[in-house]
């Protein structure tokens, strides 16, 4: 779903499948299928169907072993979508373009109580990427851009989007400030915990390559936190 604030009035985009439309449906009666601008009063009277739609989402549900504790099968919308949740996120697959560069995506926004924003990348800790130059680079490439960023427009923007939320009323309960006054300027590299149990000198040897390789290029995480929860067990 979309939101946006332009010229004094609230506006709201959304795929039309979560307000109940069938793509055979659609096609079949010659009907558009696809994202539609819709107001949010729309959206606030179709909030049912919506979250039904979105539970129904396969994009937003992992796969039917993952039911079994298969944490291999997981996919990573499902994870993103529990994150976000359960905590204090204001938007989901941030995107933007500065001029001619490429466009820089990140999984999640979060607000904490003093109203700053903090960018997330998610990764689940099965993830190769975590071990090789690939993360590396793309948390370089986040720093790069937070630095060239202009705050006060970041700042202003998700002001708007804090009082849309509160507006149709889908603003997250753990979302507790009254405005947004700053950003961090850092990505925070977000780890989902091992859920299959039991303990192996592979995984733990593989956890604290990665703490290194996160302390040597100061990329902040939550490494520390997953690597205690694992020797919990």
């Amino acid at each position: 779903m979309k939101l946006s604030y332009d010229n004094g009035k609230f506006k709201a985009g959304i795929h039309n499948n979560y307000l109940g439309v069938d793509k055979e449906v659609a096609s079949e009666l010659g009907l558009h299928y696809g994202n539609e601008d819709v107001s949010p009063e729309r959206i606030v009277s179709m909030l049912e169907t919506i979250k039904y739609r979105v539970r129904q989402n396969k994009k937003n549900k992992g796969l039917p072993e993952a039911e079994n504790g298969d944490e291999e099968k997981v996919s990573e919308k499902f994870v993103q979508s529990e994150v976000y949740k359960n905590g204090s996120y204001l938007d989901t697959e941030f995107a933007i373009t500065l001029d001619d560069e490429p466009t820089i995506r990140i999984d999640l926004v979060r607000v904490d109580d003093c109203g700053k924003i903090q960018f997330v990348e998610l990764k689940r800790i099965q993830d190769l990427r975590l071990v090789n130059e690939e993360i590396l680079t793309q948390m370089r490439n986040y720093k790069s851009f937070l630095e060239k960023v202009d705050v006060k427009e970041f700042v202003d923007y998700y002001n708007k989007v804090l009082a849309i939320m509160r507006k149709i009323k889908i603003l997250p309960d753990k979302v507790l400030c009254d405005k947004i006054s700053d950003v961090n300027n850092y990505v925070e590299l977000m780890m989902t915990n091992y859920k299959k149990k039991g303990k192996s000198h592979g995984r733990l040897d593989r956890l604290n390559n990665i703490r290194r390789s996160f302390e040597e290029n100061e990329i902040h995480s939550n490494i520390d936190s997953v690597i205690s929860d694992y020797k919990k067990w």
